[in-house]
């Protein structure tokens, strides 16, 4: 006798298919979510717009998802390091380096 058909079934299998003969993977619908949240970051869009078209709750679940797409994201954090780290190997250290020997090593511990 065999199972009931279902039309979704039998859609589906019809959709897979056509998939498979086209050579086209199978995607969710959440997958054109992120695709879309990912272009629109890319193409520059705040992530407040973003989570304005995603219809997030918070600012806090766009920039958990999202934030490491965000071209501005760490470029920040970057120029502060460049602005406290030496650019070269061979920039002078803010920081004087220890003496070789024990005897100056003991005067520069004094000193400090």
């Amino acid at each position: 006798m065999g199972w009931p058909a279902y039309a979704t079934s039998i859609a589906t299998g019809v959709e897979n298919k056509a998939l498979k003969k086209a050579g086209l993977r199978r995607i969710r619908i959440h997958d054109l979510r992120h695709t879309y949240a990912s272009l629109l970051i890319q193409a520059g869009e705040s992530l407040a717009y973003v989570r304005d078209q995603l219809g997030h709750h918070s600012i806090k679940v766009t920039v958990d998802i999202y934030g490491h797409l965000a071209p501005e994201g760490n470029k920040q954090a970057v120029d502060k390091l460049d602005d406290v780290l030496p650019m070269h190997l061979d920039a002078p250290s803010p920081h004087p380096a220890p003496p070789e020997n024990k005897q100056a090593l003991r005067r520069f511990h004094l000193s400090a």
